[in-house]
């Protein structure tokens, strides 16, 4: 099962850095698709809405960086329980990756690294993951 944890936990941050290492156009592409279903989906059900596109476009993009690091941020913690190391430990690994998932941009063509990205809702997201997590351990003892 540890294994098991270890490996998506990988594969998961992996992702993360495949995601940087996508051209900005190939990015903005992916995004925009995914924000105009879901902008078109929730004008559907509230046509009255006074969000315009792009702001709605910056949040969906804001709320991307967040899940992915709360999802990575909960792994980790659980990776790290799982193999009984200190969990105080996954939280200077919350920081790297996500220094390193926005220092990757600076070499992908039209993208730039962001410190609020990587220190906002990146580490923010993987920090809130990691508490949610820990916060059920220690219920559960």
């Amino acid at each position: 099962m540890k294994y098991l944890v270890l490996s998506v936990s990988i594969v998961v941050t992996l992702f993360a850095f495949s995601m940087s290492l996508e051209t900005g156009e190939v990015s903005a592409g992916l995004s925009s698709s995914i924000s105009i279903s879901i902008y078109n989906f929730m004008h559907g059900i509230f046509p009255n809405n006074l969000v315009d596109f792009d702001s709605f476009h910056l949040w969906v993009r804001k709320a991307a960086h967040v899940s992915e690091f709360f999802i990575m941020g909960s792994l980790w913690l659980l990776t790290f329980h799982l193999f009984h190391i200190k969990l105080i430990y996954a939280i200077p690994l919350g920081l790297v990756v996500a220094l390193m998932d926005e220092g990757i941009q600076l070499f992908i063509s039209g993208r730039s690294p962001s410190l609020i990205d990587a220190l906002v809702f990146d580490f923010l997201g993987y920090l809130f993951g990691h508490m949610i997590l820990r916060t059920f351990i220690k219920i559960k003892k």
